[in-house]
């Protein structure tokens, strides 16, 4: 299947998608069109349009009649227990090793609705959000005056890097909207305490760095602590490395700063090393948006969600049942 029939596909899965999620809001929720249109910030009279379009498509009869509705059900229960402004939860692909690009081509139209005119929008990396920039499809008309800021220095080692590089998600997302994209020029992991010191002093990485805490959106990943994770493919963690954080009781990572179950942030040689935010830093944004799924981030996503990490979260349904199975055996 070609990009571009995948990417029609997928638009026409967002849009239906989209008309589910307003026919469960009114007819299950019991929420009026000015409260629906609200919640998915689109206008009334669209919200009236899709409510009609339900019906002439046999998605409302006595019940909604759609496979999605499951999916409807797991985000108001994810938004319920972790407290979460926004859960988008996409059916699980039939192949699991497909979730990261499922979750791209999702996650690339969940964007379109969530970024607005005048946001100063920081990225991190992974290959989800990797996937997601991808597939992230607009008219540069729809936006005005909004820029992406890097959260962290580039990844510039291991043979995976490239895919990786936090640098071309931020150029990729700000060249579809026509914005500007700022960098922090600097490795996002350096080999002492002193190269910090020597780079934090440098006014253009600390200006990139200031800037990064302004944002007010962010886009992330959510690492797992295996040895195929990001910062161990590459190169900037050795397995061993890996070992010694998961002894430590860490679960996963957002922007290369470690987490357990809970989502207490785990102290360890890597913070000193780290050129970027960090978890308290992250906390403070207005909006931290998600993307991750599969069955080897079950953990790290619930001890991003337990740390309140995040403020919206884009999975997949198998992801979402065991995360909230997770929270029921506590």
């Amino acid at each position: 299947m070609s990009k571009i029939n995948s990417y029609s596909e997928n638009k026409l899965f967002y849009k239906h998608d989209r008309i589910v999620r307003a026919a469960w809001k009114y007819y299950k929720e019991e929420l009026n069109q000015t409260e629906i249109a609200e919640s998915m910030g689109i206008s009334r009279f669209k919200v009236m349009d899709m409510l009609t379009k339900a019906k002439e498509e046999g998605i409302v009869q006595v019940k909604i009649n759609s496979p999605v509705s499951n999916c409807l059900s797991l985000e108001h229960q994810l938004k319920e227990n972790f407290a979460l402004k926004d859960a988008f939860v996409l059916p699980a692909p039939q192949n699991k090793e497909d979730v990261k690009k499922v979750i791209g081509y999702a996650g690339g139209d969940y964007l379109e609705n969530k970024l607005s005119s005048g946001d100063l929008v920081g990225t991190a990396w992974g290959e989800t959000l990797f996937e997601v920039s991808q597939n992230f499809y607009v008219d540069k008309q729809e936006f005005t005056d909004i820029s992406f800021v890097l959260m962290l220095g580039g990844l510039t080692g291991g043979e995976n890097a490239l895919s990786l590089n936090p640098y071309d998600v931020a150029k990729t997302l700000a060249d579809q909207v026509g914005g500007n994209c700022y960098y922090i020029f600097s490795p996002a992991v350096v080999d002492s305490k002193t190269a910090k010191k020597t780079l934090l002093a440098d006014k253009r990485i600390s200006s990139a760095l200031d800037k990064a805490c302004s944002v007010n959106k962010a886009l992330v990943g959510i690492g797992e602590t295996t040895a195929q994770a990001t910062l161990v493919q590459t190169g900037f963690l050795t397995e061993e490395e890996m070992e010694e954080l998961i002894a430590k009781g860490a679960v996963g990572d957002i922007a290369g700063r470690f987490f357990d179950i809970e989502g207490r942030p785990i102290d360890s040689a890597i913070n000193d090393l780290i050129i970027g935010l960090d978890l308290a830093d992250i906390s403070a944004i207005d909006e931290v948006i998600g993307f991750a799924g599969g069955e080897s981030k079950v953990e790290s996503i619930y001890g991003a969600l337990k740390g309140e990490y995040l403020d919206s979260l884009v999975t997949d349904e198998e992801t979402a049942k065991k995360i909230l199975a997770k929270e029921e055996e506590k």
